[in-house]
Formats: C-alpha cells, sequence, structure tokens
C-alpha cells in the first residue's frame, strides 16, 4: 500500500474509505483498553485511530515492531513499547477482518443467500521464509471465509506440506473453492464426511470419474465438442473415495472466447515448455472444467462457474499480497499475530483498492448474472 500512515492527509484519506462505526467496533471487541507494561505504566493504545495507525504501518510497509513505535514516537503519535505493539498485533485480528470486509464489500458478494444457502470458503496455500531465514522455509495453508475475509483456519508447515482440503474441519453446507492442487478423491470425500461441499478446477490426471454404473468416464471428448464460446455444459459423474465412498457430482464446462483462449494459450506457454506442450493440452486451454458436488438444486451449472470465476478475485489477492504486500514473510511464529498479520494484509489491499478503483464490485448485477457469467468466466490457471 503506498500510502503513509503516518502521514495526516494520507491517514484522512483511508479514514474516508473506513465504515462510519469503525471505532465503536474497537470498543466493542475490547481493544482499547490500556495494557500494563513491563514498567508498570500503562500503554497508551486506548485511541482505536491511534492503534490502527500503528498496526496498519506496521503491516503495510513490513516495519519492526521497534522501527513502527520509534515513528510513532518521533512524530508525537504515541509513546508506545514495541512489547505493547506486539500484544496488540495478537488480539487486532477480528477488528481488521471487519474492517476488510466492509472497505471490499464481500459480505454482500458472498452472501449465503446468494450462493443457494452456502458459507463460502477459498483454501490456498502460499510459500515464504521466516523471521532470518535464507530461501523457502514455510507454507502458510490459510481456508479464508470469503463473506468475512477473515482466515477462518490455517496451518503452518514446512515447505514439504502438501496442499489439502484434509488439513481443515469441514462442517455441514460448507462450500470450498478450490484450484487443482486439490483435485483429488481423499480431499473430495474429506468435503462429503463433514457434509461440505466443493467446486474444484478439474485435473484430468488426478480424479478418475464414473457413471453411475461405476464404468470409467473419459470427460475430455465431451468437452472437446462444446463449439460455441460462451455455452455452458454439464454431466453427471461419480467419484470413488479412498474410503469407499460413492460421491455424486457434477462436471461443469464452458469454452472460452477468442481472446479468452489466446490468453489461456500464452499462459500455458509460459508454464511449459514448447517441446512438452501437446495438441491435447492446446485444446483443452481453451476450456474452464470445474467438478462440484453442489447438487443442481441449489446451485445451476452457470452459478457454478460465476461462484468460481469469484475465487479468483481472492486468489490474485494472495498473490498480491505475497509479491507486493509481503504476505510470505512472517512477523513471527505465532498463530495468533499470524491470522492478525494475514487479515491486516487484507484490509491494507481492500483499502489501497478502494483509493484508486473505487468501491470494490467485480461481480454483475443479479439481474444479468445468469445470462452473462458463463460468457464471462475468465478463470486464471
Amino acid at each position: 500500500m503506498d500510502t503513509n500512515t503516518f502521514d495526516s492527509a494520507g491517514w484522512n484519506a483511508v479514514v474516508s474509505l473506513l465504515p462510519t462505526d469503525w471505532k465503536e467496533r474497537a470498543e466493542k471487541l475490547k481493544l482499547c483498553r490500556s495494557q500494563p507494561s513491563k514498567s508498570g505504566e500503562r500503554a497508551k493504545l486506548k485511541d482505536p485511530e491511534k492503534l490502527l495507525r500503528l498496526v496498519l504501518h506496521h503491516v503495510a510497509t513490513d516495519s519492526p515492531l521497534d522501527l513502527t513505535v520509534a515513528q510513532a514516537h518521533a512524530i508525537n503519535l504515541v509513546s508506545v513499547s514495541k512489547v505493547a505493539l506486539h500484544l496488540r498485533m495478537r488480539t487486532v485480528g477480528p477488528w481488521l477482518s471487519e474492517l476488510a470486509v466492509s472497505v471490499s464489500n464481500a459480505d454482500k458478494l458472498f452472501a449465503a443467500e446468494r450462493w443457494g444457502g452456502y458459507r463460502i470458503f477459498c483454501t490456498d496455500a502460499t510459500c515464504g521464509a521466516r523471521p532470518g531465514a535464507c530461501g523457502t522455509t514455510f507454507r502458510v495453508h490459510c481456508r479464508l471465509e470469503a463473506a468475512t475475509m477473515r482466515p477462518y483456519q490455517w496451518e503452518v508447515t514446512d515447505v514439504h506440506g502438501g496442499e489439502m482440503l484434509r488439513r481443515f474441519k469441514i462442517e455441514a453446507d460448507d462450500l470450498d473453492l478450490l484450484d487443482r492442487a486439490y483435485c483429488n478423491a481423499h480431499d473430495i470425500e474429506h468435503s462429503e464426511q463433514g457434509n461440505g461441499k466443493v467446486i474444484v478446477r478439474y485435473a484430468r490426471t488426478s480424479l478418475p470419474l464414473f457413471d453411475s454404473r461405476g464404468r470409467a468416464i473419459d470427460i475430455k471428448p465431451r468437452v472437446l465438442r462444446l463449439n460455441r464460446p460462451g455455452r455452458v455444459k454439464e454431466w453427471p459423474v461419480m467419484v470413488h473415495g479412498p474410503a469407499g465412498t460413492l460421491i455424486s457430482g457434477r462436471i461443469v464446462a464452458v469454452r472460452l472466447n477468442a481472446e479468452q483462449s489466446a490468453k489461456a494459450i500464452a499462459r500455458l506457454e509460459r508454464e511449459k515448455k514448447a517441446s512438452e506442450i501437446t495438441a491435447e493440452d492446446r485444446a483443452w486451454s481453451e476450456y474452464v472444467v470445474v467438478f462440484t458436488t453442489a447438487p443442481r438444486a441449489r446451485l445451476s451449472a452457470a452459478m457454478v462457474l460465476e461462484l468460481y470465476r469469484l475465487r479468483w478475485l481472492v486468489e490474485l489477492e494472495f498473490k498480491r499480497e505475497k509479491s507486493i504486500g509481503g504476505l510470505d514473510r512472517l512477523p513471527n511464529f505465532r498463530d495468533d499475530t499470524i491470522a492478525s498479520w494475514v487479515a491486516g494484509k487484507l484490509l491494507c489491499f481492500a483499502l489501497a483498492r478502494r483509493s484508486v478503483e473505487g468501491a470494490f464490485s467485480p461481480c454483475r448485477s443479479d439481474e444479468r448474472a445468469e445470462t452473462d457469467a458463463a460468457d464471462d468466466a475468465v478463470l486464471a490457471a
């Protein structure tokens, strides 16, 4: 975020983007109570505005705690110890998440009543380095509740920790939006055992499909017969879970238009060597294909693609935060400060986006969603 959070003019611009009750929310969460320091003095962070300025400066600029409090003291904002700020970083996560939701409008975009009553989650992982380390040393696995923009569940592993939905507890009516790494029978069965559902980008080599009689299905020829760009097609399929569960699902596919196909092929050429790309790979890249366990009665095929398209807004958010915002550099090893760190990054980017683009509204109006969802399903690979 380019705004200097210790600059008065810049801070006023930030405040103008926050919900009108942002201070009251901090007080409701009891974040503005003074806390004793090691010297016995009371930390002077009873003002929500001073607290938020400190936290955002620390998170947005990746400044160490001691440098952040020194800079705040130098401009006569507040004089606190780095320990006092550290203690607040352990508790401000829920507040930052609430503000991020309000700024980004995610509560309306991912509201359960809009998507068949499902509670939407976006699950992903990113690699990074712990403080003082050289090279990649950890992987953060995060399950983000889309409507609250809050890290609902997370786990930090070493770099060898695989991406698995099985790391998280699934509850009834949870719907996870997943990329290809999670397209396997183990994770799909795990979701079903918790009475949850998934929409996952289909990977041909990792998820065998069957018909109702148990016969193997090759979905590729059926998908490739979709000739008209924008046409949505679905096929009922079955998946055999490792524990013997027979799982009903659907393959939902749409063909991209010429411009979208060209971008998809260019992306394929960046990811693979030319000698490794087959004609089949090029043909397949012209389609968006997902597998879902959500029944048609709750989510139509067009709604499945539209919802999965929105998943990439969160995916791009993670990528921006890692490449620009420093999400790949954890502040320390504590789970509570990691949660606040991630929530703070979400808020910083929501503020930056709002300051440049106006209100965040990537989704089409309800009236046009049903007819235009398929045509606009441009999903990054």
